[in-house]
Parts: C-alpha cells; structure tokens; sequence
C-alpha cells in the first residue's frame, strides 16, 4: 500500500488511502494542488421545450356555453347559494 498525498491551504499530508478519501469528503482537502478546497458541484439543469400548435377542431359539448369555466377550489365557499 501507498501513501496518498492530498492538498487543502497550500498544505500537504501524505496518508492511507481509506483516510485520504475521508478527509477529501468530509474536511474540504483536494487531490490535486491547483483544485479549490470546495468540491465543485455541477446540476443539470433540463432545457425548456417551446412548443406551438395550431389546431381547428371545435369540440361540440353541452357543456360549452362560450362563458369562461370560473373554478372555486375553496371548499367552504360555494357560488351558488
């Protein structure tokens, strides 16, 4: 078994390599000189899709009186009393 160097503060340490994977996870040492002492996390954000479509279907419903659907989701007040 080797010794692993490892970097934080323009410091060395030179240990196993189970503690050496520790102390980069847990106190903020490097592996290499030139990284930062913070691990860089990196998120993927997705890209949003634009999508347009153009349709000339009209839906026969005896539903649809041309007046806009006005939905109440508080169950305690009710608009037809």
């Amino acid at each position: 078994m080797g010794l692993k160097v490892i970097y934080k503060d323009g410091k060395e340490f030179a240990c196993g390599l189970s503690q050496a994977n520790k102390m980069v996870e847990t106190e903020g040492w490097t592996w290499t000189m030139s990284a930062s002492a913070k691990p860089v996390k990196k998120s993927a954000k997705p890209k949003k899709v634009k999508v347009e479509a153009e349709t000339d279907i009209q839906v026969d419903s005896p539903f649809n009186d041309g007046e806009p659907i006005n939905i109440d989701f508080d169950t305690n007040k009710q608009e037809n009393e």
